[in-house]
């Protein structure tokens, strides 16, 4: 490895001296850094076999290429903060729609539990198993359904188009599942449909 940096007006490596360091190496690769201006090694040096010459010009861009690719990694890197950001932001503003979600969900658990606790009474106590069947469909139908039409009764009695047009969307007029046909309600249904 050489490294050349002098204040000679004139190259004080030549092409010649390095053939002949080359071939006293056998051949053996030489690594060559002139970063003197005006430069000290010829630039025919260059073309030799098994000698690699790097110049100030050579590390310069080398530099600028090191330079470039950080600030394409910068800004890629800015690219990925920034969708992850804004990723975060859409969770914590969503975290405030979440909760309605999470009422309805925990409305759907309790009224099934409790519903289910009084089949279960109804099924040790002799009650025929059709029966109760077809109670815990028709209550548990009653119960999740009532508040969601009187409210969109409300809605059409005060004009509230929001509100239509939002149950529209949950509750497409081809909905992509099927209803069966509910039975009527049994007497003991403390609930009729709304």
């Amino acid at each position: 490895m050489v490294f050349s940096a002098t204040a000679s007006r004139e190259p004080v490596l030549r092409q010649a001296q390095i053939e002949a360091a080359l071939a006293a190496r056998r051949r053996k690769p030489v690594l060559l850094f002139d970063l003197a201006v005006p430069r000290d090694i010829e630039p025919g040096v260059a073309s030799l076999d098994d000698a690699y010459l790097y110049t100030v010009d050579d590390l310069e861009r080398a530099v600028e290429d090191n330079r470039r690719g950080r600030h394409e990694a910068a800004e890629a890197a800015e690219a990925i903060i920034d969708l992850q950001v804004a990723r975060y932001m859409e969770t914590m503003q969503a975290g405030g729609r979440q909760e309605t979600l999470k009422r309805l969900r925990a409305l759907g658990d309790s009224t099934r539990d409790e519903l289910l606790a009084r089949a279960r009474q109804q099924l040790s106590g002799g009650r025929d198993p059709d029966e109760v069947l077809q109670f815990l469909a028709n209550t548990l139908t009653n119960r999740l359904l009532h508040p969601p039409t009187a409210a969109l009764r409300e809605a059409a009695l005060t004009g509230d188009t929001e509100l239509a047009r939002a149950a529209e969307r949950l509750f497409p007029a081809k909905a992509p599942y099927s209803h069966p046909i509910s039975p009527s309600p049994t007497p003991d249904d403390p609930e009729p449909a709304p």
